[in-house]
């Protein structure tokens, strides 16, 4: 079975002596299934938001950082 592209937004704040970072990125999962790739997220970006996109341009240059995995 050929890998599917799914593509997530993990969002975060966190606060560091005094200073609060809020922190977006949008990650592509190479996966077998939605789930497979929802369950990678789930598992690596603990304690963070996520969200499915289906048009990742819209946050492709508001985001801190893009990252591309397989799952």
């Amino acid at each position: 079975m050929s890998k599917q592209q799914f593509y997530f937004v993990a969002e975060r704040t966190s606060t560091r002596k005094g200073c609060t970072q809020n922190l977006q990125e949008l990650i592509r999962v190479s996966a077998d299934s939605f789930h497979a790739a929802d369950k990678w997220i789930n598992a690596n970006y603990k304690g963070w938001t996520h969200f499915h996109v289906t048009d990742p341009s819209v946050y492709l240059f508001t985001s801190t950082n893009f990252c591309a995995f397989i799952a």
